[in-house]
Order: structure tokens, then C-alpha cells, then sequence
């Protein structure tokens, strides 16, 4: 039989895990509609540069270029929290 603290260790271990995943299926979501955005608007910027307009191109690329940069800083913070739920993982190795 386990003691109370070793039940007690599991379900704070259990309850950090749960709110690891919540966190991450949240930032999962937003990540992924950025990443739509700016491949729409870069299919925008393609086919106002297939039509030829000069004007046409200068409206779509104005708001392409920031769904770009949201999408790149989107990415970076990916890349920060995989490193950190790689380290979280790693802490926690064998406390189950």
C-alpha cells in the first residue's frame, strides 16, 4: 500500500501534467491558425503577382508580410516551449 505523501506526489505530478497539456493543445490551436493565415496570405500574394496588378500585389503584401512575421514569431515560441516540455519531461523521468 502507498503511502499518503507518495499519493500525494502522484497527483500533483498528474495534476502538472494535465495543465502541461491543456497549455500545449491551446498554443497547438493558435499555432496552427497563424501558420493558415500566413499560407493564405502568401496563395493572396501569388495570385495578385500571377494577375499582374501593381495594385492588387501592393494590397495583399502589406498584410502577407505580418502574417509572415506573426507565423515566425509564432514558430519561435514553439520552439521555446518544446524546450521547456523537454525539460519538464526530463525533471520528471521516473516519478511514476
Amino acid at each position: 500500500m502507498k503511502s499518503f505523501f507518495a499519493r500525494l506526489r502522484e497527483r500533483q505530478f498528474q495534476r502538472e501534467i494535465e495543465k502541461a497539456q491543456r497549455e500545449g493543445f491551446e498554443a497547438g490551436r493558435r499555432f496552427a491558425e497563424t501558420r493558415a493565415r500566413a499560407e493564405w496570405a502568401a496563395a493572396q500574394v501569388a495570385v495578385a503577382e500571377r494577375t499582374g496588378d501593381p495594385d492588387l500585389i501592393k494590397a495583399v503584401s502589406g498584410p502577407a508580410l505580418a502574417a509572415i512575421a506573426e507565423y515566425n514569431d509564432a514558430l519561435r515560441d514553439e520552439l521555446l516551449e518544446n524546450a521547456r516540455l523537454a525539460r519538464f519531461a526530463d525533471s520528471h523521468k521516473g516519478e511514476n
